[in-house]
């Protein structure tokens, strides 16, 4: 009866269990392929490092990656060699999951094609950043002289002085250009895209009666920074393209570069224009396009925006990123971020990185404590980072605010003064 019952019993399908066998293949592949590349980044990092700190972080994290990639590897090609199993010879079967493996390697070299050549730019001089390890960031109540005192490496403050009235002379630029040291340091100027402000030179009093055709709403959350239609050729003709253009202002004062802001407002005009995005990535090429005619090799840095970083050509033309609270902030002043919002944002400015174009960050942390952590874990990432007070007026993020004084921007702010309000925001 038992023998019977033996015989009867139907073998499982050979479909099924190759099916299952890819099904885990594939859950390899997924394991695998990102492990990899977060090792070997992890891997570049701790081999160029000085510090021992940033070592102590990046070292764990690559053995730990490169090891968990290689097991997937391994995994991958027996279960791949095993669904073959079902239905070859135990011969054919390896041929097939060795193949396998080489075209899974292939595949992934041919994403990295870029690499080399990204690497080669890099070592002959053809990254204007590559020795920039430490940047001062100073927008709100310019003092030259303070200024010049920074030890950073590179410095990007605002253009004018007296809440944007006054603009710095070339003297005034040479000066902060002029690193404690004796060397020169790249004096990057503040330019924001998206947004008219309205304290700038090129703002006219007019306009309080009838705005022009690029407006369209005071931004809450900053105070007299308005959002534009910045396809708009009028908006072209101030920002760039005009003889008495914004950019070639900036360029006669004898900065190096532009630091773009707001090139995230895009997003929020795709309803109004579905093809905003693509607007703004034309917008900074043509603006990059004319520095570069005015000054070449004028400098070229654009903030936050990381959406971007997945189209190559948007990515040729920028020399580094900056970028605002990827660990902290973005729910409440000092608290740690998501770490699904982290990651998007982390594997979007990683496809910079490894055109070796470096990525300037900034978290606005209010303690010594949380500064020292978060400056290891930035390094660890291969950011060079500052630490600024949310005025970005030069003063100690670490201090207190006073009573009075009011500080745009932040999540608390946006809370009480905008949504409590019903005041739009972006």
């Amino acid at each position: 009866m038992n023998n019977t019952s033996k015989m009867t019993q139907p073998k499982p399908s050979p479909w099924r269990r190759t099916g299952v066998s890819i099904a885990i293949a594939g859950i390899m592949i997924v394991v695998a392929v990102p492990a990899f590349e977060n090792g070997l980044f992890a891997w570049l990092i701790s081999t160029s490092a000085t510090d021992q700190a940033v070592r102590d972080v990046a070292e764990p994290r690559y053995t730990a990656l490169l090891t968990a990639a290689l097991i997937a590897l391994i995994l991958f090609t027996v279960m791949i060699y095993h669904g073959s199993r079902q239905f070859r010879s135990a011969q054919t079967s390896s041929s097939i999951a060795i193949l396998s493996l080489l075209a899974l390697l292939a595949g992934t070299a041919w994403a990295w094609r870029d690499v080399p050549a990204s690497w080669q730019a890099y070592e002959t001089g053809k990254r204007p950043l590559k020795d920039i390890n430490s940047w001062y960031y100073h927008l709100g109540k310019i003092n030259v002289e303070q200024i010049a005192r920074s030890k950073a490496d590179m410095l990007v403050i605002d253009f004018a002085r007296n809440d944007g009235h006054i603009p710095l002379t070339r003297e005034e630029v040479a000066r902060v250009a002029h690193h404690p040291s004796g060397r020169k340091r790249p004096v990057i100027a503040y330019l924001s895209i998206g947004e008219a402000e309205s304290y700038r030179f090129y703002w006219k009093q007019d306009w309080a009666k009838q705005k022009p055709s690029w407006h369209l709403a005071e931004n809450c959350a900053w105070p007299r920074n308005h959002l534009v239609r910045f396809w708009h050729k009028d908006w072209k003709r101030i920002m760039f393209s005009g003889p008495q253009s914004y950019l070639k202002r900036i360029i006669d004062a004898g900065f190096d570069g532009v630091y773009l802001d707001r090139v995230d407002v895009y997003g929020e005009l795709l309803q109004e224009r579905p093809s905003a995005r693509a607007d703004m990535i034309s917008f900074v090429a043509e603006l990059t396009a004319q520095a570069r005619r005015l000054k070449p090799g004028f400098i070229v840095i654009a903030q936050n925006a990381e959406d971007l970083l997945d189209n190559a050509r948007y990515r040729s033309l920028l020399d580094g990123l900056g970028k605002e609270d990827l660990l902290y902030g973005q729910e409440a002043t000092g608290e740690r971020n998501s770490a699904a919002l982290i990651s998007r944002s982390a594997a979007l400015i990683r496809k910079l990185q490894w055109e070796f174009k470096p990525v300037f960050a900034v978290e606005y942390l209010t303690t010594k404590a949380a500064i020292a952590k978060a400056e290891t874990e930035m390094r660890g990432r291969g950011l060079v980072p500052t630490f600024a007070h949310r005025d970005l007026d030069g003063s100690d993020p670490t201090k207190p605010p006073t009573p009075s004084q009011e500080i745009y921007g932040t999540p608390e702010w946006i809370a009480t003064q905008c949504e409590a309000k019903g005041k739009p925001y972006w």
